[in-house]
């Protein structure tokens, strides 16, 4: 479960998520705790996975860091291609 965290100022939380098909869990709260958790589910994976991306998206754009060896939850977006010589 890739796990993400807040540091800075008074803050010191941390925030979960994993995504199971068509829903995903997340848990959140106080880094120490065991925190709290809610699971939403969506009509389709495909929905379930653009939520996941969204919220990612949004923790990130907040402050929160992924922590540990876990893979970024939000793909990077492929280098552009380079354009081809005329001949």
């Amino acid at each position: 479960m890739p796990r993400y965290e807040l540091i800075e100022g008074m803050s010191n939380k941390f925030w979960e998520v994993t995504l199971d098909g068509t829903s995903f869990t997340t848990v959140w709260g106080k880094i120490g705790t065991a925190g709290q958790s809610t699971t939403k589910t969506f009509d389709s994976a495909g929905r379930a996975q653009l939520e996941h991306d969204k919220l990612v998206a949004e923790k990130v754009k907040k402050g929160y860091q992924l922590k540990g060896a876990a893979t970024t939850a939000v793909p990077a977006a492929p280098a552009p291609l380079a354009p081809t010589p005329a001949p």
